[in-house]
């Protein structure tokens, strides 16, 4: 299992968050860490360069959490903490961490695509937290209603053209 950091200011959220983490298998500790979990955007943003940071935010600073995101946060999970959220959301982070590492990709000359694709899992976040009420969930996230049926319209359309792809190749 991982090692992780906590850099959270709250007592009583660090103490859920070391219980959820070990239960799970993951050591908490102060150096050496494989992840980072981060109570603020701006501690997020200085542990970035260090390894994979992951923020917790309330849902006023989501909008802070997908520009942090855009310079190398790695994800964010809305506060209220959900049950099994944090163990899911670190081992999805590790798992794309260590794919990375060995496959030697790069970020570099994919800011396009990861731009896309945390656009893409923040406007399907935000319809699930509406429980898939477009126009709540458009309104939520500031775009008009047919702006967001026009998205997920092609979200569809993505994903039913992958397997062709894969096909033809």
């Amino acid at each position: 299992m991982a090692a992780v950091y906590l850099d959270i200011s709250d007592g009583a959220l660090r103490l859920t968050l070391d219980v959820m983490l070990q239960v799970e298998g993951h050591r908490i500790v102060e150096k050496g860490q494989d992840l980072t979990i981060c109570d603020s955007v701006n501690k997020a943003l200085q542990s970035v360069h260090a390894n994979p940071v992951l923020v917790l935010v309330p849902f006023s600073q989501v909008p802070d959490a997908i520009m942090a995101m855009q310079q190398g946060v790695r994800d964010y999970a809305l506060l209220p903490l959900q049950p099994g959220e944090i163990p899911l959301l670190v081992a999805r982070i590790l798992d794309d961490s260590f794919a990375k590492q060995d496959s030697g990709v790069n970020n570099e000359g994919s800011e396009e695509l990861l731009l896309k694709n945390v656009e893409k899992e923040h406007i399907l976040r935000v319809l699930r937290l509406c429980k898939g009420n477009q126009v709540q969930a458009a309104r939520r996230l500031g775009i008009g209603r047919n702006t967001l049926w026009r998205k997920l319209k092609a979200y569809k359309a993505e994903d039913e053209e992958a397997p062709e792809e894969d096909q033809m190749v």
